[in-house]
């Protein structure tokens, strides 16, 4: 029989405690409140199967199962989550899998599990009475933060939450919040207060225990749990206003005093990898740092990231970069379907892992660029990406060197990026990527005799249709001082997301000999209808195209140029000063070069371009002209580019 999920609501409730009440499981993941009140971010589902209870969500956009809960045939419960997940596209991966149970799976299953660790999702459980006493030497300093608390403010009144105080504590959330401005946190931060006001919102039906802290009659902090299991009751929530000293240590030591005596544990959950919070946690002396791994299994499915061909670890690494491009840019599943079979190379990804986790991502995409004819090794810097609670550590910094030095070894001449927004152009500036100046357009590249247009699907290109295009616009833009070439597999990802966003296509042929003179992509953005490329033979062809294409779309609005920024990177100072010598071999100079740190030597070079060639000189030469090498662009495409369109930016 296989596993049928359905969304997790309230109702579910008294299933989900059938079987956790008794069990001995401590994980914050299992209260119901924290499953419901996090629902709207994971999508969680839960399924019956044979004795067990299954939970299936989405962690950083990736399809991911918690432990089953219940007694019966362990074996198959875990193959039934295995086929469900190869049903679904998606290797099988359980989150929060304890000591005990990952050597238990180990043993009974015969699927290959890779198994990380995951440090900063442990729970930090602690006996009910060392919180509420506080007793002992090395809890003294805790002590000395709740002594002054009530010197401070004799007057404080501990309340336990009602309803007519939430309002105040959603308040008081609102300004903590407030105050949380690293980059980063952000995202963090406006979920949990959904998932707060989510909570609340429903306190009695997830029977929720609280509590609350006033000086002055003024709320300054409060906190909120739910019971894990009959002895271990969860706190999900704890804030406080900092300007009372004290306060997050006199809320924590007063609610614990409050609970019912049955929970002999408390949970306080995980630290997030966050410094800070794990040595406040730590201070506090747990009675247990509960560890929880993550298991992965490799898709069963043919077909799918190439497993036969990839080891274990690729395709690991594969999968959750995968759902790192998701999470971070939102792009349908048929886009990356088709963009992890087509250009997706494990060789070029680079990308940094946290607890076996990819954190951080980029693809360095090996493509062709036409410089006055000649055919260049670029890359292009695609699905720069990192996990929002990771970000403003410097990971991306850190991977963009990385790829750089890759680059420098595989002979790329060029780094080629566009930012997502203008507001990176200074962050791609710092390791040195410059704008590209506008291209110079040619116009009537060729003769072109009467024509006649058409709208195409994209879908509807056939194989020898893409050849055709592919073929033209390689035409158009070798035409150009210097540009980007794509391939028959970069315009099937281009198309596929062309369908994804309901874009269209209008093609013009020549009327005799029926050859394409005219290709114009178009993609919808709000109410407008954006110009993604227009390559024609002439202007002539151009214009009809776009008439036509506004005349059926946008009659009483003109369609709209796509406006971006373009960055490049010399990576290879000396074969990009070679590629302009041949172009150029009138040119006769010499210049310095500066701060060509990929080649291993931070002193200035001097280059001699002379009759074609291009050679380096001794150290101390002459030099005519200097450049550092963020300069050079502008002595390398002096007549602008090189010309990007189509990318996957």
């Amino acid at each position: 029989m296989a596993l049928s999920f359905h969304t997790l609501s309230l109702e579910d409730r008294e299933l989900i405690l059938r079987y956790t009440r008794n069990a001995d499981l401590q994980n914050c993941d299992l209260a119901f409140a924290n499953l419901y009140a996090w629902q709207f971010l994971y999508q969680t589902e839960i399924a019956e199967w044979n004795g067990f209870l299954l939970f299936r969500f989405y962690a950083d956009g990736h399809l991911a199962y918690l432990m089953p809960l219940g007694q019966g045939n362990w074996r198959e419960v875990i193959e039934q989550m295995h086929q469900d997940a190869c049903q679904l596209g998606h290797p099988l991966l359980i989150l929060g899998v304890t000591e005990e149970m990952k050597h238990y799976i180990q043993g009974i299953c015969s699927s290959k599990f890779v198994i990380n660790p995951n440090r900063e999702y442990a729970d930090y459980i602690y006996l009910r009475e060392s919180l509420a006493t506080l007793a002992g030497k090395k809890l003294q300093p805790k002590r000395n933060h709740t002594n002054k608390f009530r010197r401070l403010y004799p007057d404080y009144e501990y309340r336990p939450l009602t309803r007519e105080l939430i309002p105040l504590c959603l308040q008081l959330d609102e300004e903590w919040a407030a105050q949380k401005t690293v980059p980063g946190e952000q995202r963090a931060v406006e979920s949990e207060k959904k998932a707060i006001r989510r909570a609340l919102d429903h306190f009695e039906e997830l029977g929720i225990i609280g509590g609350t802290l006033f000086v002055g009659g003024k709320l300054v902090a409060f906190t909120y749990g739910a019971p894990i299991n009959d002895s271990t009751f969860d706190v999900c929530v704890e804030k406080a206003d900092t300007a009372y000293e004290g306060a997050y240590a006199m809320i924590n030591q007063e609610f614990v005093n409050h609970l019912p005596e049955q929970y002999r544990y408390i949970n306080r959950e995980e630290d997030l990898g966050i410094e800070g919070l794990r040595k406040a946690k730590l201070s506090y002396m747990p009675h247990q740092v509960l560890m929880k791994y993550s298991m992965w299994s490799s898709c069963s499915l043919q077909g799918k990231c190439a497993c036969e061909v990839r080891s274990d670890d690729e395709l690991h690494v594969e999968w959750q970069t995968r759902a790192l491009w998701k999470l971070c840019f939102g792009d349908s599943d048929s886009f990356l379907d088709l963009f992890f079979s087509r250009k997706y190379q494990p060789q070029n990804n680079t990308f940094f892992r946290k607890d076996g986790k990819v954190v951080s991502a980029l693809q360095r995409l090996p493509y062709r660029m036409s410089y006055a004819g000649l055919d260049v090794a670029v890359a292009y810097v695609a699905g720069a990406s990192t996990l929002p609670e990771q970000r403003g550590r410097g990971l991306m910094t850190q991977l963009l060197a990385e790829a750089h030095e890759c680059m420098y070894r595989e002979g790329k001449v060029f780094s080629l990026l566009i930012p997502a927004n203008e507001g990176l152009v200074d962050f791609y500036a710092r390791p040195g990527y410059v704008c590209c100046q506008g291209v110079v357009e040619n116009v009537n590249h060729l003769s072109v005799a009467p024509f006649s247009m058409s709208d195409i699907s994209s879908t509807q290109l056939s194989e020898a249709a893409c050849e055709e295009v592919v073929d033209f616009m390689e035409q158009m833009y070798r035409s150009m001082p210097a540009a980007v070439l794509h391939d028959k597999d970069d315009l099937q990802v281009v198309l596929q997301d062309l369908s994804d966003s309901g874009g269209r296509i209008w093609v013009a042929r020549n009327d005799g000999n029926q050859r394409l003179c005219g290709v114009l992509f178009l993609m919808p953005q709000n109410k407008d209808w954006l110009i993604k490329e227009c390559l024609a033979a002439d202007s002539v062809v151009a214009d009809g195209l776009k008439k036509a294409a506004q005349g059926e779309l946008c009659p009483e609005k003109g369609l709209m140029d796509e406006t971006f920024y373009t960055q490049i990177k010399v990576i290879r100072v000396s074969d990009a000063l070679k590629l302009y010598a041949r172009v150029h071999p009138e040119a006769d100079f010499t210049l310095e070069v500066t701060g060509d740190l990929l080649a291993g030597d931070a002193a200035p070079a001097v280059y001699l371009v002379r009759n074609g060639q291009c050679s380096r000189l001794e150290q101390g030469a002459h030099a005519d002209r200097s450049y550092t090498v963020e300069e050079l662009p502008q002595l390398l495409f002096e007549h602008g580019g090189p010309y990007m369109r189509l990318m996957l930016n």
